[in-house]
């Protein structure tokens, strides 16, 4: 994934509209439609602001990767965590548990 598809992902997951996201981040009006088309990178130039935005990292939208502490999670793995976090239920805890020591021993052995 690149960071085009990582913003526009993260635009859709976080907001309800394009123009929602437009509104938020003073964008003009169809600056999302141009970076779908290919029309503008545009987005390249404010990666500072969508880090703020979204609470990402910038190595989050340029390498689909966060760290944390000495692990490095990637998209998948990040999606799994955010999927589980929030469940309040003892065997999703223990799952969550589960999937952060294994891929923490997975990054590990690279």
């Amino acid at each position: 994934m690149e960071i085009k598809e990582r913003v526009l992902t993260l635009i859709e997951n976080r907001f309800g509209s394009d123009a929602e996201f437009e509104r938020t981040a003073n964008l003009k009006e169809k600056t999302v439609y141009d970076w779908k088309r290919g029309k503008s990178e545009s987005y390249l130039k404010i990666i500072p602001n969508l880090c703020k935005l979204f609470n990402v990292t910038s190595d989050y939208l340029y390498f689909g990767t966060t760290q944390a502490g000495d692990i490095t999670l990637t998209d998948f793995q990040i999606a799994v965590l955010e999927e589980t976090a929030d469940i309040n239920d003892d065997a999703v805890q223990e799952k969550f548990l589960q999937n952060a020591k294994h891929f923490k021993d997975l990054i590990s052995k690279k």
